[in-house]
């Protein structure tokens, strides 16, 4: 099951969801690169309806080890 990366760009001002992800560790990888980049991540959506927040992931991708897959 895919998972979404939803995000603003600095140069749009609606959301945005990224390409399907298949792992939610390449979510959150792709999540930490839209964010370098200086996009605002709003959430991530995952199978079943499952969400992670902007607040559950400011932590994250400050602090969290760079993950490659």
């Amino acid at each position: 099951m895919p998972w979404f990366v939803v995000y603003r760009s600095a140069t749009k001002t609606r959301e945005t969801r990224s390409p399907p992800c298949p792992t939610e560790r390449t979510a959150l990888t792709h999540a930490r690169a839209l964010d370098r980049d200086g996009a605002e991540v709003i959430r991530i959506e995952g199978p079943d309806g499952s969400v992670m927040l902007a607040k559950q992931l400011d932590a994250w991708l400050d602090n969290g080890p760079d993950m490659v897959d």
